[in-house]
């Protein structure tokens, strides 16, 4: 039998308090959707959408040029077809990502040193009545990108201090802002990018569009859509920190029944612990 001391359920309680407030819902990063590699995009659970008879191939390539990158090649020398890869986003996905933020992440090679960013190479997020809409290019062995800000326009970012090659990009959604920063090689090149409004089933799609004024070749290494948990900021840490220390010292505290009291109890010192004097 036994009763919990008063100072540790006090100090239970500030830590739960803390958690509760300062962390919310609990929720955990989650990998929805994933390409990797020369894997066949068919095995992985994506659907292939095309138009056209062999103008858009698709092919695996390994150690492409060297760079020690795997990677499925989509080819379009086409102006009019195309042969992209797609795969549905739940709509628990779609609101777990909305409400705690998500990634969208593409390493991928323009293997055309001057290829305008136009539909020919992209990829695009769309949740919850909007498009997060992305096309990739080069100019003069730079690499380039371009952020679709509505239907019609697109505003385009040139990499100047990277070489034409394999390249991460990565969409970050903050909720709080509602907007995406775009990330290249791990650096912000273009914050609160807001997507646009336009009304369209809930889906990531990666390859190659249509209407593209030339020909190119897109080499996709990776592909990846992730939720994002709830993260706690350093005051947080700090915050439970606290707790625990409490919770640590009054451990060091122990109960002793008081005869004839059977429902209550006095609070003695350890007695391992050394006294001064």
């Amino acid at each position: 039998m036994g009763y919990s001391s008063p100072r540790l359920i006090a100090w239970t309680t500030v830590v739960a308090v803390v958690m509760t407030t300062c962390w919310g819902t609990p929720s955990r990063a989650e990998m929805i959707l994933r390409h990797t590699g020369a894997n066949d995009p068919a095995t992985e659970g994506w659907r292939f959408d095309s138009k056209g008879t062999g103008t858009v191939t698709t092919t695996a390539v390994s150690d492409d040029e060297g760079s020690g990158y795997d990677a499925w090649s989509i080819r379009d020398y086409s102006t009019t077809d195309y042969g992209t890869y797609g795969q549905d986003i739940t709509a628990q996905n779609a609101s777990d990502a909305i409400l705690n933020g998500w990634a969208l992440r593409l390493r991928l090679r323009v293997v055309e040193d001057d290829l305008n960013p136009g539909m020919l190479i992209r990829s695009y997020v769309h949740l919850g009545g909007k498009f997060y809409y992305l096309k990739f290019g080069s100019n003069g062995g730079k690499p380039q990108v371009g952020l679709r800000t509505t239907s019609s326009a697109t505003t385009i970012i040139t990499v100047d201090d990277a070489s034409n090659g394999y390249h991460l990009y990565e969409l970050v959604y903050d909720p709080d802002e509602e907007t995406a920063d775009l990330f290249v090689d791990g650096v912000v090149r273009y914050p609160g990018y807001g997507g646009y409004n336009y009304n369209y089933p809930d889906e990531l799609s990666w390859g190659s569009g249509a209407e593209s004024p030339s020909g190119g070749t897109g080499n996709w290494n990776l592909v990846e859509f992730e939720t994002l948990g709830i993260v706690p900021e350093p005051s947080t840490f700090a915050l439970l920190a606290v707790g625990l220390v409490g919770l640590a010292a009054s451990r060091r505290r122990r109960k002793v029944w008081a005869p004839g009291l059977p429902d209550a109890f006095v609070v003695a010192e350890d007695p391992t612990t050394e006294r001064a004097g």
